[in-house]
């Protein structure tokens, strides 16, 4: 008896152009929500791929401030310039400011 009532509704709700509205309607509205949860999962594992990329690069950052500082430490330059063939001067030569220095004569 029961299903024949609800057969009997949804007829109902088929027979007019009201049901068939609001069918189109439910339909639109389930249809939308598929679409804006997929975009929604596909934003979220782009943003995931950002955020792995972005801390790889900050290692990276890290790693390459660290080898900046080891090559530019002071002891580091003086061996440099001694295996590319520099020397410590044996005398060195002060200038002062009132002394002229390179002037053509």
């Amino acid at each position: 008896m029961r299903q024949k009532t609800r057969k009997k509704n949804i007829k109902k709700m088929f027979s007019n152009k009201k049901g068939y509205l609001y069918w189109f309607l439910l339909g639109l509205f389930i249809s939308l929500t598929i679409l804006f949860t997929v975009q929604t999962a596909a934003s979220g594992a782009q943003i995931a791929e950002i955020e792995r990329t972005k801390n790889s690069l900050i290692i990276e950052n890290k790693l390459l401030e660290s080898e900046v500082i080891g090559l530019s430490s002071l002891k580091k330059i003086e061996d440099n310039a001694e295996e590319l063939g520099f020397i410590k001067p044996l005398k060195i030569l002060y200038v002062n400011d009132g002394q002229d220095v390179a002037k053509a004569e």
